[in-house]
């Protein structure tokens, strides 16, 4: 079955989502093609006739009547890219570690993975890198890459190639040693959201335990496709989804500090217009955000004027929405959680 990419594109691979513009056509910059053919081996069905069969196949897959052109390079980390040409052709990088340790159904699933960032545009999405903290940025550069493993599964023959992918390049081992059992490895999905991880939030790929849990979701929605259900409900709550599991591995149930401060602050303003904090919204305030919060909240009340209190309640608002702008559309989407529980504070 012919796969059609923009059908599975995660829907928070959107740059415009982010506020950000991006020209596919002036993001493509000078010819790799001279530098590959002088520096690596091309793929060719006289020179790796698997690999040739595996990119064949992928194209075949998605309909691509763009022109392409694979290579393999030396390296001993297990990497694949892709790249786009002035002429609109379409470069393919994979390097001799990967080829080495997965089969030819695992590579599937990386071409698959490589085409479509091609077929996206990600090239033209603004440069996100881990050392330069950039929430949204950062944020869109994850983004893509589940729109990606979504297309490279949809090439595989079967879900457990494009895990076994998955799980390989994160542990570096080949067959011999991997007893997989998939539902152990996915336990340790279970185990992040218990013990989050806030480096997450500044990488530029989500952990590869997410990528492969969001790829066992996605491949039951392919299969109703593949049926000819419609899918449009089910693919945007599994994005939905996706979007908040990522979330709490970087930030906890309790999401990011940012979107707490500003939240609390917000909503602090609307219950302390009158200038009484009551039983119920102090009751509701210490559920979201701790009985401690709300205690000094209830001092600075009652060391205050009306005036003097609201007077420092809207400073802490103006700070932390200042703080809060350019936050993460996590954070905003955890900020408009939190104020929407409290919508009667008006």
């Amino acid at each position: 079955m012919k796969v059609d990419p923009a059908t599975y594109q995660y829907r928070f691979d959107d740059p415009h989502l982010y506020g950000f513009h991006v020209d596919p056509e002036t993001s493509i910059g000078q010819s790799s093609l001279p530098q590959a053919l002088s520096q690596h081996v091309r793929i060719s069905d006289g020179v790796l006739p698997q690999i040739d069969a595996v990119l064949d196949s992928v194209s075949d897959d998605l309909g691509l009547s763009t022109p392409f052109t694979g290579f393999v390079y030396a390296s001993p980390e297990t990497n694949a890219q892709c790249s786009r040409e002035p002429d609109g052709s379409v470069l393919v990088f994979l390097s001799s570690a990967l080829i080495e340790l997965l089969t030819p159904e695992e590579v599937c699933f990386v071409v698959g993975h490589e085409f479509a960032h091609a077929f996206f545009d990600h090239h033209a999405y603004p440069s996100a890198s881990a050392g330069e903290p950039d929430a949204r940025r950062l944020e869109l550069s994850r983004s893509a890459e589940i729109s990606a493993d979504r297309i490279g599964l949809a090439c595989c023959t079967s879900s457990e190639h494009a895990i076994r992918a998955i799980v390989k390049t994160a542990s570096g081992l080949n067959d011999s040693h991997l007893q997989f059992d998939l539902v152990e490895y996915l336990r340790q999905g279970t185990s992040l959201r218990a013990e989050p991880d806030p480096s997450l939030a500044w990488s530029t790929h989500p952990p590869l335990i997410l990528r492969a849990r969001a790829a066992i979701r996605f491949d039951s929605v392919l299969q109703s496709a593949h049926a000819g259900d419609d899918i449009k409900l089910r693919l945007r709550q599994l994005d939905d989804q996706i979007f908040d599991e990522l979330d709490i591995a970087a930030h906890g149930a309790e999401g990011s500090k940012v979107a707490r401060d500003a939240a609390f602050w917000t909503i602090a303003s609307r219950a302390c217009a009158d200038g009484v904090l009551d039983e119920a919204e102090q009751a509701l305030m210490a559920e979201t955000f701790g009985t401690d919060r709300v205690e000094a909240l209830k001092r600075m009340l009652e060391a205050e004027t009306l005036s003097g209190a609201q007077e420092l309640i809207d400073e802490r608002l103006q700070r932390t929405q200042a703080e809060f702008e350019g936050a993460s559309i996590a954070s905003q989407r955890r900020y408009d959680k939190f104020v929407a529980n409290f919508r009667d504070f008006a």
